[in-house]
């Protein structure tokens, strides 16, 4: 200010960090500011607060880090004021691991967020260095904080995990790597704090999603089993501030079971999957949401054709349908990401079940009472898994009508939306539901054409009406989905639209470069061009991904795979709508013969 010239971020940092250090006789009020101040630094700027680690200063970064921090107080302030100044130094240790690290298991979205951006400008640390900073943490900075006597210093340490990511852990020294991935798993087994068995269970929570990746190494998949009985234990604790990171935990584990299946064994499986029903069936909904995310990471991962796992499937499929008509918009729609996992795998036996038609009910009247068209569209995801016309029984019918009337209306629905409820909470709500108008009319045209490829001769009657009286909103649905693979040939990721854990692919979906189609009053020109349909969406919808991770090579040749398996979902439908018109003789048979000639 003096000079006419503002300081640099350079400039700053040591200053910052002279404070921090208690350089000058700084108490802890001080201190803890200084602190508050290097996170947000941190946060913001990875690189330039990387860039202090190397410095051999008396007040450099290292000195700040908890290691020192705690060996040297600083302040008159007493055993408060120190444990304050302990805490402040161990959440910057773990808001800088974060912010370097450009990746980890943190759900938190703001930790996405910034790790996204720091990925986007090149902020994250290179491996090697990255292992080093981390050998550096478990060999000193863990020690010191796992050993604080302050519960909050210990809590704030362990928040630490949520930076460490895959490539990290495999580049340190045998022995941190061993520390890294027992220290969690002591401390939960015999901490007394609720808020440090807590951060335990996020701790674990994120190294078990470390073990999707190979490099992870052998310590973690020693690890692991051992960790689940502890997990499952804490999703009993007294303190639901503990149950709640639990729940979270053991969804991650169950999800490293579904990707490696030899990590987990079988008897594991079905103790977590005897804990997750209850919890499902009996905790707050924020645990509810947990399990059912963890119960269809499970089905995934099982084969239901052995003994062992086909005893705890009916407890499974009761749970979620609890979870499908109970709870909040998270549960319903985890539920729904489960049930699509129960529909995918064969050994389920969905077919000759009596649960799958009641499934789909239940489904059915998620997509057509809810207003929330973010569980509408997860619903209609879910009906679209199903394989073959016998797993919707006597619903077939009723599907066909509930997804069609759905996709006519959506049009009707915006208006009514915007006059019904433009005051007060629930106006701002459903006024928030409409940025999911296009990928829910992509996703219900996407349902309607797999469901109608399943349709025969013999469910002509029973659909009669909705055959004849829908007749422009089918037509559109193909003509939309024929534009759609048109403009859009290459298929997504497989996953669900707005998937709620941060793993679908589709942000590249919104903004510029749609093609908005209405299905509504197509005609024999082809959709009419309105609004209301994300294209994009349609085109991966009609022809998912199969991941995988294959080479880029292999790229083009599996995005011609893919716009293939589309376009034949496409013909698939055109077929089952051209079996159906037929046998309605007459009345039907003008629509039949354009079906054919598709």
């Amino acid at each position: 200010t003096t000079t006419g010239t503002s300081p640099s971020l350079a400039d700053v940092l040591p200053g910052l960090v002279r404070y921090a250090a208690g350089g000058g006789g700084h108490g802890a009020a001080t201190r803890c500011e200084a602190f508050g101040a290097l996170r947000a630094a941190a946060a913001a700027h990875p690189a330039a607060v990387a860039a202090m680690l190397d410095d051999e200063d008396s007040f450099g970064f290292r000195s700040i880090l908890p290691a020192k921090t705690f060996a040297t107080s600083g302040s008159d302030d007493g055993a408060d004021g120190a444990a304050r100044v302990a805490q402040a130094s161990a959440k910057l240790l773990a808001e800088f691991l974060a912010a370097v690290g450009g990746a980890g298991a943190d759900d938190d979205p703001s930790h996405q967020q910034r790790r996204e951006k720091a990925c986007d400008e090149g902020w994250s640390l290179p491996p090697d260095e990255l292992a080093s900073l981390w050998d550096d943490v478990a060999s000193s900075q863990f020690p010191a904080m796992t050993l604080h006597p302050s519960p909050l210093v210990r809590a704030a340490g362990l928040s630490a995990y949520a930076g460490l990511t895959a490539d990290a852990l495999a580049g340190t020294s045998e022995a941190n790597r061993r520390t890294l991935v027992d220290a969690p798993r002591a401390t939960l087994a015999n901490e007394r704090a609720p808020a440090v068995r807590a951060a335990a269970c996020r701790a674990i929570g994120a190294l078990a999603a470390l073990t999707t990746n190979e490099s992870s190494g052998s310590a973690l998949r020693d690890a692991l089993e051992p960790s689940v009985d502890l997990l499952l234990r804490a999703m009993k604790d007294s303190a639901k501030s503990v149950r709640l990171p639990a729940s979270w935990a053991v969804a991650n584990v169950c999800n490293t079971a579904a990707r490696r299946s030899s990590i987990v064994s079988a008897g594991a499986l079905a103790k977590i999957a005897e804990s997750c029903v209850a919890a499902a069936t009996q905790e707050g909904d924020k645990v509810r949401a947990n399990a059912a995310r963890a119960l269809g990471y499970l089905v995934s991962a099982a084969d239901f054709s052995s003994e062992p796992s086909s005893a705890w499937l009916p407890g499974v499929i009761q749970a979620l349908m609890s979870c499908l008509t109970t709870g909040n918009a998270k549960v319903q729609w985890n539920a729904c990401h489960a049930m699509a996992a129960l529909f995918r795998n064969p050994s389920t036996a969905a077919g000759d079940s009596a649960w799958s038609p009641l499934v789909v009910r239940m489904l059915l009247m998620l997509m057509r009472d809810t207003r929330n068209f973010k569980i509408r569209m997860h619903a209609a995801a879910t009906l679209a898994t199903l394989g073959e016309r016998s797993e919707f029984g006597n619903a077939y019918p009723d599907t066909v009508s509930i997804v069609t009337a759905a996709l006519e209306s959506l049009e009707t629905t915006e208006t009514e939306t915007g006059h019904s409820h433009s005051q007060g909470a629930d106006g701002e709500s459903a006024l928030a539901d409409l940025r999911y108008k296009p990928q829910l009319g992509a996703q219900l045209a996407a349902t309607l054409l797999r469901v109608l490829a399943m349709g025969t001769a013999e469910d002509a009657g029973s659909v009669r009406d909705t055959l004849l009286k829908k007749r422009d909103v089918i037509r559109g649905a193909v003509d939309a989905a024929t534009a759609a693979l048109e403009s859009f040939p290459r298929g997504g990721d497989g996953s669900f639209p707005e998937d709620p854990f941060g793993n679908s692919r589709d942000a590249g979906t919104r903004g510029e470069g749609h093609d908005d189609t209405a299905v509504r009053g197509a005609g024999s020109s082809g959709p009419e061009r309105t609004s209301s349909l994300d294209m994009s969406t349609l085109a991966r919808a009609l022809s998912p991904g199969k991941g995988g991770g294959e080479d880029d090579e292999d790229d083009e040749d599996d995005e011609d795979r893919e716009a293939g398996e589309g376009r034949a979902d496409l013909m698939a439908a055109a077929a089952g709508l051209a079996r159906m018109y037929g046998a309605l003789g007459e009345d039907g048979e003008a629509l039949a013969s354009h079906y054919r000639g598709l």
